[in-house]
């Protein structure tokens, strides 16, 4: 997810949850976002993607990168 963000030039975070899901914030261009969400809903090659929820979120200014964060 962090290289196809860094593709898309998405800022944010993506991190594990231990009970198998994973979380994300992610921000930026409107079109950029609905690609990113796009590949979300594809996964990478070995995922397997059964749900994809979204919730609108204020912009987060202070995020300028996509980071990986410890899993929670």
């Amino acid at each position: 997810m962090r290289e196809a963000a860094d593709d898309l030039r998405i800022t944010g975070w993506v991190r594990n949850r231990r009970d198998g899901t994973v979380e994300a914030v992610v921000q930026g261009d409107d079109d950029h976002v609905e690609r990113m969400l796009a590949w979300c809903r594809r996964g990478p090659l070995a995922a397997r993607v059964t749900t994809v929820t979204t919730e609108a979120l204020n912009v987060d200014p202070a995020m300028d990168a996509f980071e990986l964060r410890k899993t929670e």
